[in-house]
């Protein structure tokens, strides 16, 4: 072997020794590589999850408030109904009422409506179609100039009419007015015991 082919020689082996070193090198870097994208994707992966958890709980303590909510709304339709019922019942009992206490009731009424300033010149005194003591109110009462009608589409009481004015003591009439003010009193009859 003379002098170049030694050196040849020499740099082949450095060369092949350095492309190992390279080779071991990058090997180690792409381990490394890999390495660091693994915990990268795990962290990613874990976060998302974590994520993925508090948008699950979030999502379902919406759907439980939502839920709540809607428990609420339909109990209180409900309640509500209930009262109307109460109403209606309470309309309806003026059909089953005794004489002397729908008498009682409405003879006075028809009296103070009668009394009205505002009632002047001729009047009509309506009862409904199913009125039961029409005349034992006209007896009782002491209007008695009043054109007398028998065809209201109405559960009980009466309506004055005259050519300005109509003066509606309806059972309808004065149970609708008085929703507002016993409103709460129904409820807490109905529901106190219930709500506690």
């Amino acid at each position: 072997m003379n002098g170049i082919e030694k050196i040849t020689e020499r740099i082949n082996k450095d060369a092949e020794e350095e492309i190992l070193r390279a080779k071991e090198s990058l090997a180690a870097e792409i381990a490394a590589l890999f390495a660091k994208t693994d915990e990268d994707i795990a962290a990613v992966k874990a976060e998302t999850e974590k994520r993925a958890e508090l948008s699950q709980k979030d999502a379902i303590l919406r759907a439980e408030k939502t839920a709540e909510t809607k428990r609420r709304d339909i109990i209180l339709a409900e309640k509500n109904n209930l009262i109307e019922k109460a109403f209606d019942n309470a309309c309806a009992s003026f059909l089953t009422m005794e004489k002397e206490e729908y008498i009682g009731i409405f003879a006075p009424m028809i009296d103070e409506a009668a009394k009205d300033p505002s009632v002047k010149g001729k009047k009509t005194l309506i009862f409904s179609e199913k009125e039961r003591f029409a005349k034992d109110l006209l007896k009782k009462s002491s209007l008695n100039d009043a054109e007398v009608l028998q065809n209201g589409s109405f559960t009980g009481g009466f309506i004055l009419k005259t050519d300005d004015v109509e003066i509606s003591c309806t059972v309808e009439k004065l149970i609708e007015s008085g929703k507002n003010s016993i409103r709460a009193k129904v409820y807490k009859a109905l529901f106190e015991s219930a709500d506690a």
